[in-house]
């Protein structure tokens, strides 16, 4: 409950799910370790740059993602909410690179709008070529990727609010 010239305020029952989503995202993007995503793309412990990188894409692909899945639950203010929570980001964050991470979730956001929300292998390909898979496994690899994004996706989805 905020004061305002003395008076309570309560926020209504919208503010506090949007704001209810951003946290439970933040805390779900700062949870992550990318563990996974790491192995899948064959980066092993002492590729620490591959790694950060590597790291920092897929902190923006979720961030992507998780403004795909606001647009299901809050179509009209999903645009309004995945800026706030770049800005907050960009705020909050201790990643130097925190304006990249934003830039990048705003260029796979634009990527996602264009193609649907069951088919991530064209997120999932260009990581995949940029790990330096060579073309015969590339597309087994494209593929599990694929799926772990869509996987990511639900538990996105599934936590938003």
């Amino acid at each position: 409950m905020q004061e305002v010239c003395g008076a309570a305020v309560v926020p209504n029952d919208e503010e506090t799910y949007e704001r209810q989503a951003r946290e439970n995202f933040r805390a779900l993007l700062n949870d992550m370790d990318f563990f996974e995503e790491m192995a899948i793309l064959g980066l092993g412990r002492f590729q620490f740059s591959r790694r950060r990188r590597m790291a920092a894409e897929f902190r923006a692909l979720y961030m992507a993602l998780w403004r795909l899945a606001l647009g299901s639950s809050f179509p009209d203010r999903a645009d309004d909410m995945f800026s706030a929570f770049c800005r907050e980001y960009m705020k909050r964050s201790r990643d130097r690179a925190a304006q990249d991470v934003v830039r990048r979730a705003g260029e796979y956001w634009a990527e996602l709008r264009e193609t649907s929300s069951q088919d991530f292998r064209c997120l999932a390909e260009p990581l995949v070529v940029e790990s330096g898979y060579d073309e015969e496994k590339r597309m087994g690899v494209s593929l599990k990727l694929a799926l772990h994004i869509r996987s990511i996706y639900r538990l996105i989805f599934d936590r938003l609010i």
